[in-house]
Parts: structure tokens; sequence; C-alpha cells
């Protein structure tokens, strides 16, 4: 899976952020601010690069094109129809024998396409050119199109349409992982290497012509076939003995991200990408010996694997299948068109041929299960195909596990470090004394065009010059090869390698962060690049230091010549990989992924060494494969089970397997192991979600003093002897209040047979505290940033006889404590009142503290009410939302306060209140807000307030802040110094809730916005988007281009004199926002009548908009209304 940002979110790429000052909003001006009792302001003190001003600016044009949809042009949506699928028909027949079921899903294809071909006469119908991308019948009965994007909600109103799925773009995401994983074992004692077991690769395609997979290895071969790529591949070549089908779904020149582009398939699935093939030769290549030639066995315990070129996959003698759904560079939205063709690859609607395993290296970051591609996915799963997905490249960062590989139904892997790597090699060809050995690994820039071996003097960026190269260079390197420090990558490798280019250099080095060479470079197509080794570059840069003249070579005479041993590096997880989702914990497992070595596109015989959660998923397609070729009776849900229950191997924070253990949130239940799976026949999963298999607990919110609730692991003993296993709970998080029990401390099943144990969580409410998982730092950027507390680990069944190995099921929770605040309202005269709450708040530790759970409370002039959003369907095409995953778009009520009361008139800060009716999981990801704000009175917004986060790179993280621009995307107040400012008011270091809510706070200084210097009073109106391309506007409408705009009707309010003001009741001199509540807490209420009859609401009627920020779903926002003021009376 290749390293994505947001697929068209906003994000923002910042590096040098330092840590919350209240006094200033990053604009050189003294600007007064409440503060949280832990001191904390709400504005973000930023430095920012050029690159990353325009990395700001790019995040507000992106924010203007809503959702995750583009606002015009050609998209790709796949319709369901109100059918079974042929698949379903055949599992539902299939007690009556194979010949009935087959019959059976046959006629069911027949019908289906009659319903489709209905379907696609009424195509024509809807605006702009509308192309079929695929059909598919067998895993659900439906049509992917390739339509205009507007067309989105007509499709829903089409007769026989079950529902509307838009496709995400998805893009991409070996010799010592066989060792690791200890498949060599099985291979011998089994005599299993997965013979039979029908393997599919979804991917860029499959080089067949490389020796790994038995081809001829010759390049001229692969070019001719090359320029031929649409034409069936000559008898032999493909399908071989290896390869032995597939289909390209794409071509060459197909790309999901150009509007424009549409597949062209074929039927020669040949990779002209090299992720394809690189993933099929980890799942099940032959291995290649280290003349180039295939290896041919024996595949027993004797092989030492790093003798080899290549080491066999983990499953050598399965079968795979090409399934081809990207071009040569890009995206794809096709995948489902190669998941139907896996679940029935004659196409004749029996799915008895179904492929055994299917794996896909490739997603999206902040996907949703609500996918295209993951729903089809879970569909194969019940078809009986095992799908296992890379789990994402992002990095620690909540939920942002990729879809469709957060699918619950679906195995997930994250990636590991085996210690072992074969590397390009570079040298220093006039001192290769400086080394032992000389041949120091590297990983050179994949976008070079060039060949051959590349040689040049090495020459340190000159005095005042960026030793990043993150900026332009002044000095001249004619000629030479610039070395350049990586820095965490605040720019990429681009960026760089192109400042060095420009500056004259003839190629680059790069030195990375550390000595894990985890993740590779990109650099630039016309000088050759490498990125060495931290210690190794030390080295370097001390010689040229001290004036020494060094010169390096690196290219193909050196490509795979580093090997690199590092057994301390073992089971150390990959700092790339992906945190995943929590409602259902993923990942799943982990299995090694970084510097794996596998086949090379295009070379015949030559090796790639690269890294990724992509490399470690077909190291566990490979297990599967051999599971399934011992147990192929099992289900998928059996296979996952096993695979999970018997991943034993810890993974670490530190080297030699010491230090932290990482827990399921980052990697399931451990480090994949072959031998135990093959041998196991005892599977144990939580009951009701067989396919889920971890005891996932969720969010869970504690008002009562005490909350209890219980799961039921199965134990299915699927063996001819009775086992009897011991039960015990191994703690991985903790967290204060929580405690898990089992119920019984032994549980024997029964040859052939089940049984079952319960596993109990219970939360103590005053004890709950907002611990931190100890693996998880507390600033990303230098930033404190949002978190979830969790308590996790796992429940170990130890058996008490045999030789079986300890099985594992996972166990999360995320639990926090809830306040109960209602609030009444009472005249104090003359116009003044007082808020007084009423219940229980919450005290959880010391305020400010930061593991404390604090409840607060902010209070609004309410000037929005927007009703509840019907979920689309027939008839039901506008104004809409596609799923109940997405109600956090639903628009429920807008407030506003100012504080200008408090601070005056140039420091005064603006804060709008927006509640939505449904909860987002992670804030500023799935959905985003923006306020226009108009305050020249002509209708046309001047200035827009947007919810948006800042990333690491290529990768979010959790700093979900606010930014403004003016109407041309400029910043505010400057480009030069924006304001920003943190959503909801505060740093991570101060707990408000963002995390499964359905509110946010938007602060931000109104001296960024200088024309309500003189303008004061202001019209605004707010807009939400998702990734679904759901809209909702309170105040505001959509252009027909898509382009955000205020409606007629809009709500007013003054900043310098407002209406309302609101005041801790324990301190009348700060205003009411993030102040600390319980049961009779007050808040002080100050009428402008003038400025309140002034004011304008839309949707519903003036009055005060609360925010309980802890109180729990559906009772956060609580509403008083007001009379208008009309006769001199607000409060009464």
């Amino acid at each position: 899976m290749s390293r994505t940002v947001g697929r068209g979110r906003s994000r923002i790429a910042l590096i040098a952020l330092t840590a919350a000052v209240v006094s200033s909003v990053g604009m050189g001006t003294a600007t007064a601010a409440p503060t949280t009792p832990g001191g904390a302001g709400p504005s973000v003190d930023v430095n920012l690069s050029e690159d990353q001003r325009a990395a700001l600016q790019q995040a507000v044009q992106q924010s203007r094109t809503l959702g995750n949809l583009p606002s015009s042009g050609q998209y790709g949506f796949f319709v369901e129809l109100d059918a079974d699928s042929s698949g379903a028909v055949f599992q539902a027949t299939e007690s009556q024998g194979q010949t009935a079921a087959g019959a059976a899903a046959r006629a069911a294809k027949s019908r289906i396409a009659g319903l489709q071909d209905s379907l696609l006469t009424r195509l024509p119908t809807l605006r702009g050119n509308t192309q079929v991308l695929y059909r598919t019948s067998a895993i659900s009965a439906g049509v992917a199109v390739l339509t205009d994007v507007t067309n989105y909600r007509a499709l829903l109103s089409l007769p026989g349409v079950r529902t509307v799925y838009p496709i995400a773009p998805k893009t991409i995401e070996n010799a010592g992982v066989a060792d690791l994983v200890n498949a060599p074992e099985v291979w011998e004692s089994l005599d299993n290497t997965g013979q039979g077991v029908d393997v599919g690769i979804i991917d860029t395609g499959i080089d067949y012509t490389h020796t790994d997979f038995g081809g001829s290895g010759s390049v001229g071969q692969y070019n001719l076939l090359r320029r031929l790529e649409d034409r069936p591949a000559p008898a032999r070549v493909f399908p071989n003995a290896k390869v032995v089908g597939g289909f390209d779904f794409a071509g060459d020149d197909y790309n999901a991200s150009d509007p424009t582009s549409v597949p062209q398939p074929d039927p020669n699935p040949l990779d002209c990408n090299g992720h394809g093939s690189h993933v099929a030769g980890t799942a099940a290549g032959y291995g290649v010996n280290e003349d180039g030639s295939t290896y041919s066995g024996p595949y027993d315990t004797s092989l030492d694997l790093k003798s080899l070129r290549i080491g066999p996959g983990i499953a050598p003698e399965a079968n795979l299948w090409a399934l081809r759904v990207f071009g040569c560079e890009g995206s794809t939205n096709v995948i489902g068109a190669a998941m139907e063709f896996a679940a029935d690859p004659n196409g004749d609607g029996s799915i008895e041929d179904r492929l055994d395993v299917v794996n896909q290296s490739l997603g999206t970051d902040y996907g949703i299960v609500d996918d295209a591609d993951g729903v089809l996915a879970g569909e194969l799963m019940e078809l009986g195909i095992m799908m296992v997905f890379s789990g994402g490249n992002a990095g620690d960062t909540y939920d942002i596990g990729g879809s469709p590989g957060n699918n619950p139904r679906v195995l997930s892997v994250a990636a590991t470090d085996d210690g072992f790597a074969v590397s390009d090699g570079w040298q220093i060809v006039n001192q290769p004394e400086l080394f032992e050995p000389d041949v120091r690994p590297g990983l050179r820039s994949v976008a070079f065009e060039g060949e051959g071996d590349h040689t040049g003097d090495l020459v340190l960026p000159v005095a005042g010059d960026d030793p990043t190269a993150c900026a332009p260079l002044s000095g001249d390197y004619s000629g030479q090869f610039l070395v350049i420090e990586a820095d965490g990558f605040a720019c990429g490798s681009v960026t760089k390698s192109a400042n060095a280019k420009a500056a004259g250099a003839d190629g680059f080095v790069i030195i990375a962060d550390d000595d894990s060479l985890e993740t590779g470079i990109t650099g630039d197509p016309e000088i050759p690049g490498i990125l060495i080794r931290a210690s190794d570059g030390e080295v370097v840069k001390d010689a040229l230091v001290a004036g020494e003249q060094l010169t390096i070579t690196f290219g193909d005479t050196l490509a795979g010549a580093a090997q690199v041993s590092d057994p301390a590096a073992v089971d150390t997880l990959a700092t790339f990989s992906s945190r995943g989702v929590r409602q259902s914990v993923k990942p799943d497992v982990a299995a090694p992924g970084v510097n794996t070595v596998s086949a090379s596109v295009g070379t015949g015989d030559q090796t790639l060494t690269i890294s990724g959660t992509s490399m470690a998923a077909p190291a566990t397609s490979g297990l599967a494969a051999l599971i399934r070729h011992e147990n192929p009776s099992w289900t998928p849900e059996q296979v996952k089970a096993d695979i999970m229950n018997t991943a034993g191997n810890d993974v670490y924070a530190e080297r030699n397997q010491t230090g932290l253990i990482y827990a399921p949130n980052r990697v399931g239940s451990g480090r994949i192991d072959a031998p135990a799976a093959l041998s196991n026949e005892v599977l144990a999963y939580v009951q009701d979600e067989f396919s889920v298999v971890s005891a996932s607990f969720g969010v869970v919110e504690v008002s009562n003093p005490f909350a209890t609730l219980t799961k039921t692991i199965v134990v299915d003993n699927q063996g001819d002897t009775a086992q009897t296993y011991d039960l015990s709970y191994d703690s991985i998080t903790d967290q204060p209040g929580v405690r898990y029990s089992l119920n019984r401390g032994s549980v024997t099943v029964a040859a052939n047979s089940t049984a079952s144990f319960d596993i109990r969580m219970t939360a103590t409410r005053a004890l709950l505290r907002k611990t931190i998982d100890p693996t998880v730092s507390r600033t990303q950027l230098d930033v404190p940033r949002q978190y979830v507390a969790d308590d996790s680990g796992r429940i170990l069944l130890t058996p008490t006889s045999g030789n079986h190995p300890q099985l594992r099921v996972p166990v999360h929770s995320n639990v926090k404590p809830v306040s109960t605040l209602t609030q009444s309202l009472a005249p104090s005269g003359g116009n003044t009142g007082v808020i007084t709450l009423d219940g229980q708040g919450v005290r959880n530790g010391q305020p400010g503290g930061l593991t404390s759970y604090n409840s607060t409370v902010s209070a609004f002039s309410l000037l929005g009410t927007s009703p509840v959003m019907p979920t689309c369907g027939v008839g039901v095409i506008t104004d809409c939302v596609v799923t109940e995953g997405e109600r956090s778009v639903d628009l429920a009520n807008v407030g506003v306060a100012s504080d200008a009361a408090f601070f005056g008139a140039r420091d005064r800060y603006l804060y709008f209140a927006v509640a939505a009716h449904g909860n987002f999981t992670t804030p500023a990801a799935f959905t985003d807000y923006s306020v226009f704000i108009d305050s020249s009175g002509d209708g046309v917004w001047d200035y827009q307030l947007l919810t948006t986060r800042f990333a690491d790179g290529a990768d979010p993280v959790d700093v979900p802040v606010v930014i403004g621009a003016d109407r041309d995307g400029n910043l505010l107040p400057s480009n030069e110094e924006p304001a920003i400012t943190f959503l909801n008011g505060a740093p991570g270091s101060f707990d408000t809730n963002s995390f499964d809510n359905n509110q946010v706070i938007m602060p931000f200084p109104a001296a960024a916005m200088p024309k309500l210097l003189l303008n004061p009073r202001f019209s605004f109106g707010v807009q939400s988007s998702s990734d679904f391309d759901t809209v909702d506007n309170l105040g505001t409408t959509v252009t027909a281009d898509g382009f955000p705009e205020l409606a007629a009707d809009t709500m007013s309010y003054n900043v310098r004199n407002p209406s309302l003001s609101f005041s801790e009741g324990t301190d009348p001199s700060l205003p009411a926002i993030l102040a600390l509540s319980g049961d009779g807490t007050t808040i002080g209420v100050t009428v402008d009548v003038a400025s309140y009859v002034a004011d304008r609401a839309v949707g519903g009627p003036k009055g005060i908009m609360l925010v309980h920020t802890h109180n729990p779903n559906g009772q956060r926002v609580a509403l008083i209304t007001l009379p208008p003021g009309t006769d001199g009376r607000v409060i009464v």
C-alpha cells in the first residue's frame, strides 16, 4: 500500500511546530484568549517554510472542492441491484449438491444480467457520458459505472437499485520473510508448500517472465511482451506452471485519478509497475538461485535462504493468479472487477471455481467500511475466499487504518522487521577502506530513468545553504553528488533532488534519520540518488568536513549487492505501519514487511528491496494458502481465526526484543507463526462476530458508578482429541478504572465440538483516567497530540498437555467517563440571567492534568438549526446522507460567541460551535466543516474558516486545527504569518473529548480578519462535507461548478457588540469557553438587546447553545430558546 495523503482531504504538511503559546496567534500580535485549566490557549505558534505555507494554501483549495469526490467530471460508482448474487444462490442451494447449486447459480447469473441490461438502458438519461466499468454477479448483483459525479444520487433513484457506493480510488501500498515465520519447518514437516491452492494477487499484475515465477528470465522477451501488452501472451509463456491465470482489468494507461481516463481491459496481466510482481513473489514465488535460475527445491529446513538471490515465497508451490487493476502508474477503481473474477474465474455464475486466497496490498487512508471495495471484500469472505489486506503505511495516527482492509470481516496486516535485507549497494571507490565491508547498503531513487552505474565526488552544502535541501540552494554543485540530510523528510525527496539538480548537482545522497532504511525515496527522473544509513552518513560527513575527497559509485552493478543481517531488529515494528481503526479493532496480525527482497519487474532474474505493509500482507496470504492446503474444509473465518490465534510473537518497541510491547490497535494478535498455525486444530473467536475474532468492546461511555459488559469467546475444536486450556488475560495497555476478568480458569473442549467462556469488562467511573498507550508519543511535530485512552491485551489459552500452540484472542476497549448535566436559565434583572447546571460532572484528576478527564461547558448564541437529513434512496436523491456512517456531515446546530466583552476589540476571538446529528470517529478526517463570513454586507463571503489537520510529510497526524483564508485563497491574516488555532480551543494535553463526538468548536482571532475591525456586524453560513461528497448547508449553497457560496438566507452576528455574552460563574472576568462544569456550575448571561434584535437566525429561533463536551451521545448540545426581543425583553 503506497503512502498517500487523505484522498483529497484538507491536510497540512508542517514539521517545525512549537508548543501552544497563549499570547500568540502566529501573527506577531499579542492577542488575549481564554486558557484551559492546564494553562494552554487556542493558538498554535508556527514558523512556516515556503513549502509549508504552500501546503496550507493547498488545504484551503482542497476544502473548496467538496468532499472526496470532484465537483464535476467522471467518477466511479458501484450500483448494487436489488437481487441476490449468484454466489449467494450457489451457497443457498449447495446442500442439494454441487450440480444443483451450479445450475441454480448459472440461472441467477442470467437473471442478474437481465436486471443489469435494464439498468443500463436508463443510464443515457443521466447527465453526461456514462460508461460501464464492470459488472458483477457472483459477489454482488451490480454494475460499476464511470459517470458524471453529479449523477451520484440520481443513480439511487433508478428502479431496481438497492444502494450506490462511491468507489474511492485506491493506490498501491523475501528471503528473510520465509525464514522468520518458520515456513521451511512447515514445508518439511507437513510436506506442505501450498500445492494446488489458488492465490489471487489483485495488484499491478505479475511479470511472469521473471525466473521467480518460472519464466525465461529474458529481459528481451519481457520488453517484446510489453510492446504487445494488449494482446494475449504466447502459449506456455502465460499462463505458465506458476502464474496459471489472470486478466488485465485496467490497461497500461489507466489512472483513476484522471477523470478522463477509462480502463482498457485486455487478457494479458503483465506487470509494468513492479509492485504486483514483488507482492506475488513474497506470497508464492519459487525462489531464484544465485545464478539467476529458478530455484526448484527442495523446500525444507536444509535450505539456506540467504544463499539464494531471492528466497521462496511463503507458499512456493501455490498457484498464482495475476489480477491486474492498475495502469503503469496512478490509482484504480476497478478492484471490484478483479474481485468478481476471483469469485467466478470462468464467468458462468457458479463459484465452484473460486480462488482460495486473495491478496490486496492497496488501499486508502481513513477509509470507511461503506467503501464499495470494502463491502465487496466482505462478500468474498462470505463466499469462501480468504481476503488479506495491507494495513496501511501512514504511521501512528488514530483511526487512519485504510479501506478496504478496515472491513471487520477481512484480515489486515501490520508490518514488522525481520532483521534481514538485501539492499542496493554503494561504495567509496577511492577510499574503500573507509568502511568494512566496503559495499554499503542503500536504497536508490525510484524515479530516476537512467541505467548503468553512477560515479561522482561527494560534496556537502556550502555555508548558508540548507543542509536538508528543502530550500533553493545558492551554491554551485556542478558535476558533484550533493550530500543531503533527511531531517525527518520535512520536504520529500522530490523537492530535495529538484533543488540539488537546479544547483547543478549530477546526483545526490540522502542521509537517513536512522539505520533502518524502512522507506525508499522517489527522487528525480534526471539525476541519480541513493538513501544511505545514518551511521554511514556520519562517517561520510566527518571525512568531508576533514577535507577528504570521497568518490561514490552506485547503480545497476551494485543492485542487490549489500546484505544486511541485523538480528537485533527482529520483531520491531515498522514505524510506517498504520494504527488501525477502533470500532472493530484493527489490524489483525503483523508480518515482516521491512526491506523485503522479491522479484524486480522487467529484469529477468534480479531483486527489488522495498518496505511496506504491502510486503507484510502477501507473507500472510502465503500462510493462508498453507492453511487452506492443510485444512481444505475450513472457512475463511476459520483460517483467519487460526492465523490470529497463533500469531504468538510479540512486537517490540526496542531492539533485541526488549522494551514495550505493541498493543492490538497497532499489531493485532502479534507476528504470524507458520508452524503454530499449521499444527493448530483449535480456534477461538468472539461469539456472534465470528469473522471478527477479537473481543472489541469499542467506545464505552460510563455515567454510572460502574459499567459492565460481557463477551462470550467460543473455543472450536476441529481435531479428533479433546483439549484443555488454562485461561488468563495478558494486559498490554492499562487504563485506570478498567478491569477484565474471565468467568473460568480453564476450558475443556471435546473433539469436534465447541465450548465457551466469558470475558467481562468492568469500568469504575471514579477511577478512570486518560492514560496514553505507552508506545505512543504525547506530541507530534512538537505539538501535544489528540489521543484516545485504551485498555487492551490478549486472552491467552495455554494448553495443559501436548505440543499444542498457545492461542491468543485480542481484547480492546476505549472507556471514558461522561457527565449527565442539564441546565436551566433564570433572569437576574436588566436582561441578564444565570444558567445553572444540574447533574453530574466529570472530575477525574486534577484540572489540566495530563491524564485527567474534566467536563467542560461552553456557551454560544444559537443562530442555526437544521433538521435530520433523510437517508438517500428511491425518490430521495438530494439533501440526504448515503449511509449512517456519514451522519457527522448532517448539521444540527450552529452557535457563535465573541469574547470582546472580556479582552477588548482588537484582542477578541470568535468561536463557532458546529454540531451534527451523528458522530465522527476522528475529527477533521472523514468530515470537514467550514464557516463562510461576509463582512462587507454584499452577500459574497470574504473569509473562510475551516477544519483541517497537520501532517508529518505525507502522513496526517492527530493535531486537528482551524485555519482561515480569504476568497482568493490567501491565508489569514497573511501567507507569511497565518493564524492557526487548535480545534476545540485546546491542545491534546487538555481533554476536549475530540474523538467519537458530534460537535466541534472553531476558535479564530477576529484581528486576523481585518474587515471585521471596520464592520463588526457580519453575515455567515456553515457548510459540512464528507468523503462521500455529501454536503449540508446552513446559510450556504453550492454553485453548479461545486464552489461554496452564501445563501440568500444567512445568519448574522456582531463580533464587537455580541448579543449574548457569557461569563464563568466562578470568575466573571472570563468567557464561558471550556469552563469546568459540574453540578451547580453557573454561567452569567448579559444581553445587548439591540444587537440581539439585529442578529439573524436560520432554520429556527434564536437562543442559547450550550456544548457539554463530556455529556453522552445525543446529549452534548443543549438549546435554550429565547423570545425575539423586539419588545426589549430577552431573558424573562
